[in-house]
């Protein structure tokens, strides 16, 4: 009997005090009491959403630009492409040469080359030595004559351009059939030179390899374009006649050339 008597109590302390508290909540001091209580609980919502919410807009920033990295990686790698399928189709549509004696390969160095200041005269090409090449084949785009390997190794080869200064090559003009040898002067430059006086030398005439193959089929091949005469120098007291030749490729801009084999 005791026990039911405390636990009434009990039970009407707690109802008395709760219709105490509501009417209390109700009254003008109890909403200033639970709207100074409302402040600090505001304030650590608002704080606590900010920082999930900046939290997570950084987060969203990182992906989307690792998303544009990666799609500006692939539009690259899709322009590349691009290039070396337009490579591919410009020196199968060149009836001089033929197509499966030719091997691609990308030119991953030029060498002394500084844009604005120097053009190179040599490139590296990521063929080499375990793709069948050899020192002294030909290197060509489209039917123009872009160098010849001088070094190999098992992967790379090193190509020396048509205006290296240790180059030099057999040429006849195309029009007049004047023959001489088109040396490389460096930076971009090269002569026809050793042209006898007999010979009749042209303007925007186009110099062809003669050709240099040797017992092994390894050498500049002939019918190859090398560049266009742009001035003649042609003196009586002279053995030879020289001509100035200009490029037919913008060499530095190649990405990728054929070795014929």
């Amino acid at each position: 009997m005791p026990r039911r008597g405390n636990f009434f109590l009990s039970f009407l302390f707690f109802f008395f005090l709760s219709i105490l508290s509501f009417l209390f909540f109700r009254s003008a001091m109890g909403r200033m009491v639970s709207g100074f209580l409302e402040g600090p609980s505001n304030i650590v919502r608002s704080v606590s959403f900010t920082a999930y919410a900046v939290t997570t807009g950084s987060s969203e920033i990182d992906r989307l630009r690792q998303q544009i990295a990666s799609l500006q990686s692939q539009l690259i790698a899709s322009k590349q492409q691009q290039k070396e399928i337009n490579a591919l189709r410009d020196q199968f549509a060149t009836e001089k040469l033929e197509f499966s004696k030719l091997l691609p390969a990308k030119v991953v160095g030029m060498k002394s080359f500084l844009p604005g200041y120097s053009l190179p005269e040599q490139f590296v090409i990521d063929k080499g030595a375990s793709d069948g090449l050899a020192k002294g084949m030909t290197v060509v785009y489209e039917n123009v004559l872009i160098g010849q390997i001088s070094e190999v190794r098992e992967h790379v080869s090193l190509v020396d351009l048509s205006f290296h200064k240790r180059f030099s090559v057999t040429a006849i003009t195309s029009e007049t059939q004047a023959l001489g040898v088109v040396k490389g002067q460096g930076n971009g430059e090269f002569l026809l030179d050793n042209v006898v006086l007999s010979d009749e030398l042209k303007k925007n005439d186009i110099v062809l390899t003669k050709g240099s193959v040797d017992i092994d089929g390894v050498g500049v091949i002939s019918d190859l374009q090398i560049g266009k005469i742009i001035s003649i120098e042609k003196k009586p007291s002279s053995l030879f006649q020289t001509a100035k030749l200009s490029r037919l490729v913008d060499i530095p801009r190649l990405t990728t050339v054929f070795v014929h084999r």
